[in-house]
């Protein structure tokens, strides 16, 4: 959920510099998930929308 009202643009890219993989879209009779990283977005019943198993896995970053 974004904090404020703002256009879809900069909602993705606030989601995209924190590494939010997915946003999620509401449309009319349902959502839409968009995968910031491939671009790529799709219909989804919410009821059983899950993200693949390896965005499951906990994934450790070291920084300097």
């Amino acid at each position: 959920m974004f904090h404020a009202a703002q256009k879809y643009g900069k909602q993705i890219r606030y989601a995209e510099r924190r590494g939010i993989p997915y946003v999620l879209f509401p449309v009319a009779g349902g959502a839409e998930v968009r995968d910031i990283r491939s671009g790529q977005q799709e219909a989804v019943d919410l009821a059983s929308w899950q993200p693949p198993a390896a965005d499951l896995a906990v994934h450790i970053i070291k920084t300097p």
